[in-house]
């Protein structure tokens, strides 16, 4: 198996002798280990080596791409071939003006855990029996008949970036993700209740493991016979994780620069503006230690920099890569990124982070909910539109609220509105407490006159 930086380099030689414009090359090469686990037994290890690469090709202003996992010198003049066929094909780009060049890094940051590289198999299987024995035993300590972990794992990646392009740019780094995502299931008196356990991290971090782990159990067995509820308008108080999942897809896009070009986003021509409430600031912030978003520079090799995006409620700073920032007659802001080595890169997200400039513990915040929801769990968020603010999803774990004390469990509603209202005239209250997700960093959110749909 050939190097990334020698597939990269025959790839640019090869294109550039058949007459091509520009070469862009992007590969990832890495390690990455599967500890599965299901009815509370932790099963089996699966590690393996493997990587993928993208070569981009622009002829003029046709612009192709391929992908590949052949990781030989042997199977380039193949690869060569396919992009060529697909670049000469493909319509022109009017808004073209070439790949990024000049690659740069920007303030280092904790992204790499030695010590995942170097664990053996009996530590993390150590590691995943110990969070399934936290859940089990959190679970049967609130009185369940039997507690189950159903089916989950947990997953390391050690993995290498390599990007370079034909005039002469390269940049490289290691990095690491830590996963942990397993489905505790509890029941008593022949009803039954099903809660995750999720961790994601750039580390392994047992005390934050063990600490989900229970939690994971215990919430588990809060939701034993949960109900409906009748329609209505009610406050609904977001737990932090389920704010970070309902703004990945509500809210988050608006700020991508080709949203914004492509009018798909409410805050074309809005920058300067208050879009949300004057105590929320929004900001991408690709520094924080060991996040899951963090690292020196994007997928285009800009360097990425910390960056408030909404201030006191204004509208401050697009998200751009090259692609947007050229078409807008502007540079980078360093967050181009791609889903897949051979794609386009996208404007986004290093980290998201929702701050307030007021907040109560999150406890205090349940205290004060008069009449409504505070929601655990949500599904169907994804079908939420950025294109408007518009905010769906299905409640899967809630707890019906009266003056702060709790009446029943919850499930089966549906959730709707706008989250522009919803962090802006709607906002009652923000937590202390933050969470992440992946690359999402949020409090939770209380927000007054949220239509509920009764199932």
């Amino acid at each position: 198996m050939a190097d990334m930086y020698s597939i990269a380099d025959r790839l640019i030689s090869k294109l550039m002798e058949r007459g091509v414009s520009e070469v862009e090359f992007y590969g990832v090469l890495g390690r990455s280990i599967e500890v599965d686990v299901s009815n509370n037994v932790v099963k089996r290890v699966i590690d393996r080596v493997a990587g993928s690469y993208g070569v981009r090709v622009a002829i003029g202003k046709r612009v192709g791409s391929y992908g590949s996992e052949e990781l030989s010198l042997e199977s380039l003049d193949s690869v060569v071939d396919k992009v060529l066929s697909i670049t000469k094909c493909s319509p022109e780009d009017r808004y073209w003006s070439g790949f990024s060049r000049g690659y740069s890094r920007g303030v280092g940051v904790s992204v790499y855990d030695k010590r995942l590289e170097t664990m053996s198999h009996s530590e993390l299987l150590e590691v995943m029996k110990n969070a399934v024995d936290a859940s089990i035993e959190s679970a049967r300590r609130r009185g369940v008949d039997e507690a189950i972990v159903t089916r989950g794992g947990l997953a390391v990646n050690i993995y290498d970036v390599y990007i370079a392009n034909s005039y002469g740019d390269r940049i490289s780094d290691k990095f690491t993700k830590f996963l942990v995502y397993y489905d505790v299931k509890t029941s008593r008196g022949g009803d039954e209740s099903t809660y995750p356990a999720i961790v994601t991290s750039r580390r392994l971090d047992e005390e934050a493991v063990y600490r989900e782990a229970s939690r994971a159990g215990e919430y588990s067995t809060l939701f034993i016979k949960a109900r409906g509820l009748e329609s209505g308008l009610y406050q609904v108080l977001l737990s932090p994780r389920v704010t970070g999942w309902i703004i990945e897809s509500s809210l988050a896009p608006a700020f991508s620069a080709l949203n914004i070009q492509e009018n798909r986003s409410p805050l074309k021509n809005r920058l300067g503006e208050n879009v949300l409430s004057s105590d929320i600031d929004v900001l991408d912030n690709p520094v924080i230690k060991w996040g899951y978003g963090s690292r020196s520079f994007d997928d285009e090799g800009y360097s990425t920099n910390r960056k408030a995006v909404v201030e006191k409620g204004v509208f401050k700073k697009i998200l751009y890569n090259h692609y947007t920032a050229r078409r807008d007659g502007v540079v980078s802001t360093g967050n181009g990124f791609r889903r897949t080595p051979s794609s386009a890169t996208y404007p986004g997200f290093t980290n998201f982070v929702l701050e307030s400039r007021s907040t109560s513990v999150f406890d205090e915040l349940f205290s004060s909910v008069r009449r409504g929801l505070v929601v655990y769990g949500v599904i169907g968020y994804w079908m939420s539109n950025p294109v408007n603010g518009g905010v769906q999803a299905t409640v899967t774990h809630a707890l019906y609220v009266e003056n702060g004390g709790v009446k029943y469990p919850v499930k089966g509603v549906v959730l709707g509105g706008n989250i522009y209202e919803w962090l802006g005239c709607k906002l009652l209250g923000v937590s202390k407490e933050v969470e992440s997700t992946e690359n999402m960093y949020t409090p939770g959110i209380l927000v007054e006159g949220v239509n509920v749909a009764g199932g």
